[in-house]
């Protein structure tokens, strides 16, 4: 009766070895799958992470394009109201800034028609 049982243990065992390593086994296919998820998952991950790094580079340029829009429509704002008779010069090669160069009204524009005196 006692080898009854260890025999019949003992091919338990060897069945559930068989189960687990067999290819065609459905233990382990499931094996399989799950292998094939973690990899899958591990992948996943790193791509999250890669495109985490492209959402904080587009949210800084995005704030960088808007501040430069306030400032171009700033500019627009500057120059229409300028007078038409004011140029505006390159300060110096590759320096990035303007001067800017008007014309001054002669003391007869100021006066409106007056005039001049001579003495």
């Amino acid at each position: 009766m006692i080898m009854q049982g260890l025999v019949a243990a003992a091919i338990a065992v060897v069945l559930v070895l068989l189960g687990i390593y067999l290819p065609f086994s459905p233990v382990a296919q499931e094996k399989d799958q799950v292998d094939k998820a973690i990899l899958q998952k591990a992948s996943l991950t790193q791509e999250v992470q890669q495109l985490q790094v492209y959402k904080q580079r587009y949210g800084e340029l995005k704030q960088q394009m808007d501040a430069l829009s306030k400032q171009l429509e700033t500019l627009k704002d500057d120059c229409a109201g300028r007078e038409r008779d004011r140029r505006i010069y390159p300060l110096a090669a590759g320096s990035g800034g303007f001067v800017q160069r008007g014309i001054a009204a002669t003391e007869s524009q100021r006066r409106g028609s007056q005039g001049q005196r001579l003495f």
